[in-house]
């Protein structure tokens, strides 16, 4: 797929299928951990993201200039100004335009991103 149908592809912040307490819970601790490990490595977010995805899919500005990795179910979004983010990218019925992906959905893809972040940094 080329950059521009990448870029083009609809996405939605993790935290916006946290709606569940328990979810935006474990989120936050998954964060709080993410940022830890970075800061202890003692670089920026988006040295941190290359050392643990490899190089970015393509840059974007959005007000600040983002480094975005795109994967098939979520697209990772840093900056060493702002940070980073995952957004699930969004799947939807075509007939009636509802989205496929429900919370848990969104978890697990959290969850293998987070898994695969843990494991680079050992």
């Amino acid at each position: 797929m080329n950059k521009q149908k990448l870029k083009e592809r609809t996405s939605i912040p993790i935290q916006n299928y946290a709606i569940d307490p328990e979810l935006s819970n474990k989120l936050h601790k998954d964060f709080t951990t993410l940022y830890v490990t970075k800061n202890h490595e003692g670089v920026g977010s988006v040295e941190f993201m290359k050392s643990v995805l490899g190089k970015q899919t393509y840059c974007q500005n959005l007000g600040y200039r983002y480094w975005v990795w795109e994967f098939e179910d979520y697209r990772v979004y840093a900056s060493n100004t702002k940070g980073f983010n995952v957004e699930i990218i969004e799947r939807s019925c075509p007939k009636c335009n509802h989205s496929l992906i429900n919370a848990g959905q969104a978890m697990q893809i959290w969850g293998e991103f987070y898994n695969r972040v843990m494991e680079k940094t050992k």
